[in-house]
């Protein structure tokens, strides 16, 4: 079956010209059944139809159907071309994606040893920061202890000695 928007390209004639042609010799190609028939706007063939209007206007069959088999093999062909070119961009779009996806894990690694050399450095400087502290405390402590000495020694020596203050 065959539209007349197809059969009519064979014919290099409009949809409307071949139209015309049709209701003007339809008892010519429907003369033993319905082979040609109106549907809606338009007019559906099948292969006896084409080939009385072959026969009329004086082609052959097999061109109308090479035509159209070769005519949907070209679109068909466009669309593989068209589908072919999306998966190349699709797989350049991917394969681009993972190299941004190896840079951010790149950088992630290196922020990541960054943050471990930050985190044992600020721990060392706490542990230094403790020592000093406690080693602040003990001084303190030495300080206070030699103060009370110093001042245990300019007491007289007969009030150390009974311990009267």
């Amino acid at each position: 079956m065959a539209t007349l928007e197809d059969v009519s390209k064979h014919f290099n004639l409009s949809p409307q010209g071949l139209g015309a042609y049709i209701r003007r010799h339809l008892d010519d190609i429907n003369v033993d059944g319905e082979h040609a028939r109106k549907s809606g706007a338009s007019w559906i063939l099948d292969d006896i139809a084409i080939r009385r209007l072959e026969e009329l206007r004086g082609f052959g069959l097999e061109g109308v159907f090479e035509e159209l088999e070769t005519q949907k093999v070209k679109d068909r062909d466009i669309i593989i071309s068209n589908l072919q070119t999306r998966l190349t961009a699709a797989l350049v779009n991917s394969n681009d994606l993972a190299l941004k996806l190896v840079e951010t894990e790149k950088e992630r690694r290196m922020i990541a040893e960054k943050h471990v050399s930050e985190a044992a450095e600020l721990a060392t400087l706490r542990e230094r920061t403790e020592s000093q502290e406690k080693r602040e405390r003990e001084l303190q402590r030495e300080i206070a202890r030699l103060n009370f000495k110093i001042e245990e020694m300019s007491r007289p020596w007969w009030k150390r000695l009974f311990d009267l203050d």
